[in-house]
């Protein structure tokens, strides 16, 4: 049997690695040698940026590939459990076979009939007793419809009972001008010489009728049985399996499957054209399509698997339970395009993570070292500078730890300059804080805008640009939404009302702000939540939008439009960036308005603090 064992495993040497692993030894080693020549800063911030980066390549590496490996094995047990499913059900089912010959070789009307025939019986009742045998073959065929033909031979190799089943699923028996004699078929001489009892099953092969392969092409499988009677040889029961019952799911599986013979001819593949290389004389073989797979077909009962620069191969043989060796072999053929690209989407947000973690570990150990490093390098430029005469070096205590006790040394040199030198530096920084503070909200405040005025140029331009039959703009009062603008005469009218909804369930305005997230009702037909507004008739889809500002919501924006579908999903983004801009609007404005009131406070407490300066004044003039 062509069973060879070798497997060939890929060896790749990981340069990648090699060079890795050589640049950071070459990078410990220059630090080790240079270590006593470095600053302090230098030493610490070596230190914290060498440890937590090989702390987080490390993690990030051996998550990395701890997660590729469990999604491949994954991957490798699903398609194992495939193919073990696969072989289960074509041994379930020849298995089934088996039984149903072992039934129909022992079958009382077959039976009696054969002992009619052997005791002399008269014509008439060997007539009676065949019809018999045709009928229970019959029942039997239209009961297990998975055989195409159901047959008695006799010991000389002639047909004596046959029941075809035809490919438009018609059964029928056949007459007896039409029973044809099988001595030339080689499997009948191999059932005759068979024990009672024992079970013949032929190659899975293409069937033929009289010596010609049938067109259309036909796989099948012979079950034959010697049927004995009185210890002497009558004849054989031939069940034919129609191999189509586990060939067809290989067609509409998700997964690529090969099905091989001992000798390596295709029994299925993707290709019907490559299919019965023997059968058909093509020659076709695995030998030819897969050279790199042919060489790994093993015996296993257990799937094995193996793979190829780009494949993934799960193979498993198929042995009968009266066999030694496999009678077929079954190949799954995955991609592994296909197992990378889940194992890549699964990887991208750690390896953004590690990537990340990589960027900002520098970052967090330049400022350490400099908290740490940073004092005393200004203590030792103060001292430097106060050994020459200059007494104006500020000293900075930034701890109580060794480094504040000389700092507070220091500091006690100078304390009286020092003092004055700070409190003026100090002062003179808090009023330029102030001035510029002032300026920019001097600034702010004459950029903003009333808010009934930008709100209503905002829900006008966005219904005028948009083509919307309807667009307005509640603000959160409590527990309350108020109409803040609304266009057209309809959202003037309701403004004049006073329009307010509730917030929570019972609109989709209330609802959406409830909720903070936006709503939509495409189609305002089949919508349970959609509440329609006698104002207004011709709305047929609308949108909630809700107005955010850090993490409060303000208000929500309402559109409506005339079509149906005209707001969706799709347009969702655009109208939540809008949403967003409103939101920075109005809070803008709010904060113009309290600035508007704090000014207005600061300038009486002004006016107040000036009328009480004159009159202390005057009250001490006189």
């Amino acid at each position: 049997a062509w069973l060879p064992f070798s497997r060939i495993t890929p060896n790749a040497p990981p340069f990648a690695i090699y060079i890795f692993i050589a640049a950071l030894f070459i990078f410990i080693f220059y630090t080790a040698w240079q270590y006593r020549k470095f600053k302090l800063q230098t030493k610490l911030l070596s230190f914290l940026v060498f440890v937590p980066l090989l702390i987080v390549a490390v993690a990030g590496v051996f998550l990395i590939v701890r997660i590729a490996g469990q999604q491949r094995a994954a991957v490798e047990a699903e398609v194992q459990r495939s193919l073990t499913e696969q072989v289960d059900n074509i041994l379930q089912l020849i298995s089934e076979a088996e039984e149903d010959v072992q039934l129909v070789g022992h079958s009382f009307s077959l039976q009696n009939y054969l002992s009619l025939a052997s005791n002399g019986a008269s014509p008439e009742m060997i007539a009676l007793a065949k019809t018999n045998v045709q009928e229970e073959f019959l029942n039997f065929a239209r009961t297990r419809r998975k055989y195409d033909q159901i047959r008695f031979i006799d010991a000389n190799g002639q047909e004596v009972v046959r029941v075809d089943t035809a490919s438009n699923s018609t059964i029928s028996v056949l007459q007896d001008s039409a029973l044809q004699h099988q001595t030339n078929l080689s499997f009948f001489t191999e059932m005759t010489r068979l024990d009672p009892g024992e079970v013949f099953i032929s190659p899975l092969a293409l069937n033929r009728t009289d010596g010609e392969i049938e067109r259309p092409l036909t796989p099948v499988i012979h079950f034959g049985l010697p049927v004995y009677q009185d210890g002497q040889l009558f004849g054989v029961v031939v069940l034919t399996l129609s191999a189509d019952l586990f060939l067809r799911p290989f067609a509409t599986a998700e997964q690529q499957y090969y099905l091989v013979d001992q000798n390596g001819y295709f029994l299925f593949h993707p290709d019907a054209s490559k299919m019965w290389g023997r059968d058909l004389g093509t020659g076709v073989n695995l030998a030819q399509e897969l050279p790199d797979v042919a060489g790994q077909l093993t015996t296993a009962s257990e799937p094995v698997i193996f793979q190829t620069s780009d494949t993934l191969f799960t193979q498993a043989s198929l042995t009968l339970a009266a066999e030694a060796e496999p009678r077929w072999f079954l190949l799954n053929v995955t991609p592994l395009s296909t197992i990378s690209a889940p194992v890549d989407e699964t990887l991208q947000p750690v390896q953004f993570v590690v990537a990340a973690a990589l960027c900002i570990t520098p970052l967090i150990a330049l400022f350490v070292s400099q908290s740490i490093a940073a004092p005393i390098v200004l203590l030792a430029e103060a001292a430097e500078k106060m050994g020459q005469g200059n007494f104006d070096a500020p000293i900075q205590i930034s701890s109580e730890d060794e480094v504040g006790v000389l700092a507070h040394t220091l500091k006690s040199m100078n304390a009286e300059l020092a003092a004055l030198i700070g409190s003026l530096e100090a002062r003179v920084a808090a009023r330029t804080k102030d001035l510029l503070l002032a300026v920019e909200v001097n600034h702010q405040v004459s950029q903003v805008q009333s808010l009934d005025s930008l709100l209503a140029n905002a829900v006008s331009l966005i219904r005028e640009r948009f083509d919307l039959y309807y667009t307005q703009i509640y603000l959160v009062e409590g527990s309350m939404l108020r109409l803040q603008a609304g266009t057209g005469v309809v959202g003037r009218q309701l403004l004049q009302q006073g329009h307010k909804l509730m917030v929570g369930p019972g609109s989709i305005n209330g609802t959406a702000v409830s909720e903070k997230r936006s709503l939509i009702v495409a189609d305002t037909a089949d919508s349970p939540i959609f509440q329609p507004n006698p104002l207004l008739p011709e709305t047929r889809s609308e949108m909630a939008v809700p107005l955010i500002a850090r993490e409060q919501v303000v208000g929500v924006l309402n559109l409506q439009s005339s079509e149906a579908n005209a707001l969706t999903e799709e347009n969702l983004v655009v109208f939540e960036a809008l949403a967003g801009q409103l939101t920075s609007a109005v809070e803008n404005a709010r904060l113009f308005a309290e600035a508007r009131e704090a000014q207005a406070a600061v300038e009486a407490q002004m006016k107040r603090l000036t009328r009480q300066g004159w009159d202390t004044y005057l009250d001490g003039i006189h």
